[in-house]
């Protein structure tokens, strides 16, 4: 798991992440931000943060989104594109949206 925004909020238990033994997942640069969260903590390991990545409606970074989350982004030799077909730069955004 490498480069993904896992976002919930409202109330109860939330799992970000979820894991119940087995191979330890290999998670890196990811932000979890999730309130209440309960599911498998990757917080401070392998670039992985919790932080309100502040996306806009479309869960597209904006001006507010956090230095954290628009030049934490992992190098993934595979990935040259995000999800609209815009070229990834170093640094490199998390999440499926790259922001110059």
């Amino acid at each position: 798991l490498k480069n993904n925004i896992l976002l919930s909020s409202g109330s109860g238990d939330r799992y970000g992440m979820y894991y119940s033994g087995g191979v330890t997942p290999q998670a890196n640069n990811n932000v979890v931000y999730v309130q209440n969260d309960k599911g498998y903590n990757i917080i401070g390991t392998n670039g992985n943060v919790s932080v309100d990545p502040m996306l806009d409606a479309e869960l597209r970074p904006t001006a507010q989104t956090p230095a954290a989350v628009l030049q934490g982004g992992e190098t993934l030799a595979d990935v040259t594109t995000d999800i609209d077909g815009r070229a990834r730069t170093a640094p490199y955004s998390i999440g499926a949206y790259e922001r110059d």
